[in-house]
């Protein structure tokens, strides 16, 4: 069921809201800068460290070790495996596997919200907010004391979800470090064991097994407050390694511009196909963060000229011309600003790219500047 609050606030009200708006405008506009100038960076020392490392790593094979390559980045795959035996003592449930994760999730309520704000004459508005509840499992509980109805409580987890990585996982003759193990996230579902041990107090009354492994409540007609429990795992698999030998250890390696290698993926594959697949990785994350930053950019420029847009509001149908303006105006000026602060980094970084990018850009804002200055001239002429 649907509960829905009316808030209506004034002019000075609106005023008010949008001088912080322009005020976190200011810092999202300014930060934006940052975030792209520290990208640039951020892109250029990952590429060049994979460079440094397609052309220095070793392949060498996994069971053997070679004392001569002790201190060098190489390269290997295998089959990463452990000796160890995981086990959760309050269901029983053990493996020899290189994770063992219980999953705990809680049928419970979700507030969602939808807000619908009407413009008014004199540059008032209202708002018009509709909360409405849905059941969801989760496995975090969600803060029920936060809702706008207080009739919708969600109870606290008996129990919890927790997930548990063994000490020494090994590839051939090497030993994992723990960032590489924490890198192998190929899970599966274990099924529960035919006979459980003796279940937590909080649940056993009204636990009962199922196919995916417990349900605590009826699993034909779930109430706020049941839990359904399973068991995931990540078994021994094969991956493909890139990292420093360091005794018998696979660590981390420092490259020469005091980045790190230590890198694994998933299947057996040559150094040439690893490095590709991490080179697209961050080109990915580059173009990711580039779009990112134009948005922080164009939402803070936006939200600069929060005050001009609300006096506008005084009457509505100016003021929505007047936002869409602002928008129009953030978006162009914001890919310009953007392209600029790229090719900037890019000239520190790596002139022979940055220098073009520049020219670019400065050619893009000139002609947005020169193109308003003929609107305006021809509005001037035509009156």
């Amino acid at each position: 069921m649907a509960y829905t609050t009316v808030t209506r606030t004034g002019l000075g009200g609106n005023l008010g809201k949008s001088l912080g708006s322009a005020l976190f405008g200011i810092i999202l506009f300014l930060g934006s800068f940052a975030l792209l100038w520290f990208n640039e960076g951020r892109a250029v020392r990952r590429a060049q460290d994979l460079e440094e490392g397609a052309s220095t790593a070793i392949s060498v094979d996994a069971s053997a070790l070679e004392a001569a390559n002790e201190g060098k980045l190489i390269h290997t795959s295998g089959r990463a495996t452990t000796d160890e035996q995981l086990q959760d003592d309050a269901f029983g449930v053990s493996a020899q596997v290189l994770k063992l994760k219980r999953k705990v999730e809680m049928y419970q309520w979700k507030e969602r919200s939808e807000k619908k704000t009407r413009k008014r004459v004199g540059g008032g508005s209202e708002t018009t907010t509709s909360y409405s509840y849905h059941e969801v499992w989760a496995e975090e509980r969600i803060n029920s004391s936060a809702f706008e109805n207080p009739g919708y409580d969600n109870p606290m987890l008996p129990i919890s979800s927790q997930t548990q990585v063994a000490e020494t996982v090994e590839l051939g003759a090497f030993t994992l470090s723990s960032g590489l193990v924490g890198s192998i996230n190929a899970w599966s579902k274990l099924p529960p064991p035919v006979e459980a041990g003796a279940l937590p107090a909080a649940i056993a009354d009204r636990a009962r097994s199922t196919t995916d492994g417990w349900f605590v409540g009826d699993p034909q007609n779930p109430m706020i407050g049941d839990l359904r429990i399973g068991f995931e795992v990540v078994e021994p698999t094969d991956v493909s390694v890139l990292a420093q030998q360091v005794g018998n250890h696979l660590s981390p390696y420092k490259t020469s511009s005091g980045g790190t290698l230590e890198e694994l993926k998933l299947g057996t594959l040559s150094l040439e196909a690893m490095v590709q697949i991490l080179q697209d990785e961050n080109t990915m994350l580059t173009w990711l963060l580039r779009f990112g930053g134009f948005l922080m950019m164009a939402i803070g420029l936006a939200m600069l000229f929060s005050p001009l847009v609300a006096l506008g509001d005084i009457i509505p149908f100016v003021g929505s011309l007047v936002g869409a303006g602002v928008m129009l105006f953030a978006g162009v000026v914001s890919i310009g600003l953007s392209l600029l602060t790229i090719s900037a980094a890019w000239i520190f970084y790596r002139p022979l790219v940055g220098i073009p990018l520049a020219l670019v850009a400065v050619a893009g804002l000139v002609f947005v500047v020169r193109k308003g200055g003929q609107a305006r001239a021809a509005k001037a002429a035509q009156g």
